[in-house]
Parts: structure tokens; sequence; C-alpha cells
């Protein structure tokens, strides 16, 4: 975060990050909605949670840190516990945004934009009603990259090689679905093997 804020700072480059609601914390605050707590003898990760500052779930100073800067930048909606919205129920959904909104609070923020968890966009019509703005969709994928086959070695040949170019839309060219506008990814970012990155 810090080398992106660095980069965006000299190039005069502002952004939207979409940050998951439970990064807002700086601690367990044990709320009475915990969604965390279904983790409970399911994932092993529920101890590094649940009554904990654990800075990998913890991620308030980097949110202070995000607004520091001169560049005003957006905080989007990245779901609170991060569940993918085409897995839950709408009352679920709109407890994951009423919650997200909640503590968000904390900051001084006005949240437009939604990255939604895995890129399952649902429920839109419920994010209208709480005034947001736009949703990013999934990045549109050619139908050679695609193929179960040898697409995804395509792929890492076009990321290394750099042979297609990420689309540019214009903003009145983007569709609108239930009162959002639909803005398609335009570039997957991914953890790269650091072995490879360090040979290249």
């Amino acid at each position: 975060v810090q080398r992106l804020l660095a980069l965006f700072t000299q190039y005069h480059i502002t952004a939207t990050w979409a940050i998951t609601g439970h990064l807002f914390y700086q601690r367990c605050e044990e709320c009475s909605y915990c969604p965390m707590m279904d983790w409970k003898g399911q994932y092993s990760s529920f101890e590094e949670v649940y009554q904990t500052n654990n800075p990998l779930w913890y991620g308030a100073d980097l949110v202070e840190m995000i607004m520091s800067k001169n560049i005003p930048y957006e905080i989007g909606f990245h779901g609170y516990s991060h569940r993918p919205f085409n897995q839950i129920t709408r009352q679920e959904a709109i407890l994951e945004v009423e919650e997200w909104l909640r503590v968000s609070q904390k900051f001084p923020i006005k949240p437009l934009s939604i990255v939604f968890p895995r890129d399952a966009a649902r429920h839109l019509d419920i994010f209208h009603q709480f005034g947001f703005l736009n949703y990013r969709t999934e990045e549109h994928i050619p139908l050679l990259l695609r193929n179960r086959y040898f697409g995804r070695y395509l792929k890492t040949c076009d990321h290394l090689l750099s042979i297609t170019t990420p689309p540019v839309y214009e903003l009145l060219q983007l569709e609108r679905v239930e009162g959002l506008v639909n803005i398609p990814a335009s570039q997957h970012l991914f953890g790269f093997n650091r072995g490879v990155e360090n040979f290249l």
C-alpha cells in the first residue's frame, strides 16, 4: 500500500480503494452482529480474527494512511466480511451493506463505488437504495484466453509480454443496471510469483 501511494503521489493519480468493512476496525470489538462467529470450529483463521488485533484482519491504520494523503482518494465498498454476494440471501446482503456503512463512519468518507467480493455482482437494487452510484463487473476476457485447456498459458504470456492492452471505456457508453453505472474491469492485477519476478 505504501509503495502504491508513493507512485500515485509521484504521478498525481487518484484511485478508488475498495476496502472490506472488517478492516476499518483497529481490534475485535465483539460486535452484536459478527459474521466471523460462523467461522468458529470451521476455519483455523477464526483464532486470528476473534478477540485479537491481528494486523492482517484489522487495518484502520491503512485506511488512515490512505486518507492522510493530499490526493483525494475514494474508499469503496468491498463487502463487510468478504462473502460473495451470489451466495447470500437478500437479508444477508442488506446486513453486509448496513454493517459496512456503520463501521465506515469511523472515517469521513462518502462511498459511491462497489467492487463485489470475487466480482459476484448481485442485489444491485439494495445498493441503489443506499445511495451508491456504480459498481465494477468482471474483466472481459477474450474467448481465446478463456479456453479451458490452454487459455491460462496464453493469458500468462500476455501478462508477461503485454501483447494486448487494457480496454478504455467512454463514460457515456457505460450501461446502467438497476440504477447503478456498470463499469467493466479493465485490468486484473494479481500476486506474481516472486521467483519469476526476480528472474525477470
